[in-house]
Parts: C-alpha cells; sequence; structure tokens
C-alpha cells in the first residue's frame, strides 16, 4: 500500500476555500469602511482585528477540512480525514464533534488530473474521483454524508501518483 502526502497550502484552490478568503477580505473591508473617520487609529486596529480573526478562520478551515492521507491498494483509494459533525439534539454537550473518516473508493469510473501553474512549479497537483465511495468512522459513520465524487488537492509526487494510480485502473 503507497501513502502520498497532501500540501495543505494548495488546498486554498478549492473553491469552498477561495470563498472563505473572498470573505475574509471583504469583512476586512467592511471593518476599514465602518470604523470612525475622525481616529485613524481605531480604523487600523479595526483592520488588523478583522485580518487576524479572518487568517484564524481560513487557517482553521485549512486544517480541518484537507484531506491527510492519500493510499494507492489493490484497485482502491483510501481517502482520510478529519470531519465535523452535529450532535444529536441541543442538550448533548458539545456543538460540534469531530470524527476521522476514511474514505474507499472501490468502484473508481471516472478519474481526471489537473495542475495549475503554481502547482507546476511546486511539484503537486488535484485529482478528481468519481465513483461509489464506502465511509469508515470511529463513531456516527451513518450521519456522514457519502460522496459520489471527491477531488482531492495538493498531492505530492504528483506524477508518480498518477503513473500508479492509472497502473492499478488499468489491471
Amino acid at each position: 500500500m503507497k501513502k502520498y502526502k497532501l500540501s495543505r497550502m494548495f488546498s486554498l484552490f478549492a473553491p469552498r476555500s477561495l470563498i472563505l478568503v473572498i470573505a475574509w477580505v471583504a469583512v476586512t473591508v467592511l471593518f476599514g469602511m465602518k470604523a470612525p473617520e475622525s481616529d485613524i487609529g481605531n480604523r487600523g486596529a479595526a483592520v488588523i482585528v478583522a485580518s487576524v480573526i479572518g487568517f484564524i478562520l481560513v487557517i482553521l478551515f485549512l486544517v480541518s477540512e484537507t484531506p491527510y492521507e492519500l493510499r494507492l491498494s489493490e484497485k482502491r483509494l483510501y481517502l482520510s480525514k478529519v470531519v465535523f459533525i452535529r450532535p444529536h439534539g441541543i442538550m448533548s454537550g458539545s456543538y460540534m464533534r469531530r470524527v476521522h473518516v476514511r474514505y474507499c473508493a472501490s468502484d473508481i469510473r471516472n478519474v481526471s488530473f489537473s495542475q495549475s501553474f503554481p502547482e507546476r512549479l511546486f511539484g503537486v497537483g488535484r485529482v478528481k474521483i468519481s465513483g461509489s465511495f464506502r465511509v469508515e468512522a470511529e463513531r456516527d459513520a451513518d450521519r456522514i454524508a457519502i460522496p459520489r465524487e471527491m477531488t482531492v488537492y495538493g498531492i505530492k509526487d504528483f506524477f508518480a501518483f498518477k503513473q500508479e494510480l492509472l497502473a492499478l485502473l488499468e489491471e
């Protein structure tokens, strides 16, 4: 079973990440415009606070939403990541529950590989996989959505991964 590393930095190319970055910039601009004009120090402080809060949210999103392990074995692709789900009921203790999930793609129907220019410079890429997935989780597996397709960003050693996945699918 071959394990491939993933670069979380390149998860910024994911559409959800780009939306979060755009929202971060918009909130920073709005905080800067809404600060009182009489005191330039207040405006600067508001922009700094909004920037720091937005930066922390972007980092938390990248850490939580990015898969951390990708493995290939015997015509199967395994993807491990952490998901957050809501517990049943309001009085169940915590607001969100962190669950380690392993997706297994066994019947892969369609695979597309792509690399943008920055990804090519760093030797990483992304793959979009369509097929049937199975979910394995430490708890609450029935509450985790089973995807029909999945895009994985930031695959290091992308050329070797592409060659090995194509060879497995041809067997």
